[in-house]
């Protein structure tokens, strides 16, 4: 969980973990789901809550293991 910190913007060259399982990035006030998410196949938790995000990519359906979204407090006018 690195959420709540003084970050701008998650960077677009975040580490991605194959095998991680679970991901926690609250109130970073992010507007877009960052693209490398999708290269966490293995993720069954992701919690994106507080952020300014408006739209769910449809990649999203293909984190085939995802089990558990957190979008609230976000601006979702839209999804897939």
């Amino acid at each position: 969980n690195i959420g709540f910190n003084s970050f701008e913007k998650v960077p677009d060259c975040f580490p991605t973990f194959p095998l991680l399982t679970k991901l926690i990035l609250p109130g970073l006030r992010m507007e877009v789901f960052p693209h490398w998410l999708h290269e966490m196949p293995k993720l069954t938790t992701l919690g994106l809550y507080s952020n300014r995000i408006s739209q769910i990519p449809f990649w999203i359906g293909h984190l085939n293991k995802l089990k558990h979204l957190t979008l609230r407090k976000n601006y979702l006018s839209a999804l897939p």
